[in-house]
């Protein structure tokens, strides 16, 4: 949760640095937001559209919304 809140510091000071975002995309999956880590890789792709690892990060971002909607059909909120 740490790290989450300092990337998003980092962001507010140099919100044009994309690493910052693949970083905090990371984090975030790691800390079990996957929806969160979606939204900073999004962002990651647009500072970065070039990036060398542009369709592995978009192929991330599909492997973490099939999780998300593997998750949220095991356990549905009513």
């Amino acid at each position: 949760a740490g790290a989450v809140e300092a990337y998003k510091k980092a962001l507010l000071l140099a919100p044009w640095v994309a690493d910052l975002y693949f970083n905090l995309g990371v984090t975030q999956e790691k800390a079990g937001a996957p929806q969160d880590a979606i939204a900073s890789f999004r962002f990651y792709l647009l500072a970065s559209p070039d990036a060398k690892d542009a369709e592995q990060v978009r192929e991330r971002i599909g492997e973490l919304k099939a999780a998300a909607k593997e998750a949220a059909v095991e356990s549905p909120q009513s």
